[in-house]
C-alpha cells in the first residue's frame, strides 16, 4: 500500500471540501445565481464540445468542478458593451 502514496499523493488542507466539488448539472443554478443565465441544452452543447468549464477533479469518470474556476470560465465568455448596433436587413 505504500506505493499509492507515490502514486496518489494525500490530499492536502488546499485541496476543496467535498461540498466545493459540483456536478456539471449544479452549475447552472450557480451561474444564474451570479447573474449569468445560460440554458442547459447550450451548457451541454458546449462541454461536450469541449469548449464548456474544465473539470478540476474527476471522481472515477465524473467530472467535478469547482465554483471559482467555473465562473471565471463563464466570465470569459463575457463580451464587451461597446459593440455597435446591429444593422437591420433590407
Amino acid at each position: 500500500m505504500a506505493w499509492i502514496h507515490s502514486v496518489w499523493p494525500a490530499m492536502t488542507s488546499s485541496s476543496p471540501s467535498p461540498q466545493e466539488l459540483l456536478k456539471r448539472s449544479q452549475l447552472l443554478p450557480l451561474f444564474e445565481e451570479h447573474g449569468f443565465r445560460i440554458s442547459k441544452s447550450l451548457f451541454e452543447k458546449l462541454c461536450a464540445a469541449g469548449k464548456g468549464p474544465k473539470p478540476d477533479y474527476y471522481w472515477g469518470c465524473f467530472a467535478r468542478y469547482t465554483p471559482g474556476t467555473s465562473l471565471a470560465w463563464i466570465r470569459s465568455r463575457l463580451r464587451p458593451g461597446n459593440r455597435p448596433p446591429r444593422r437591420k436587413r433590407a
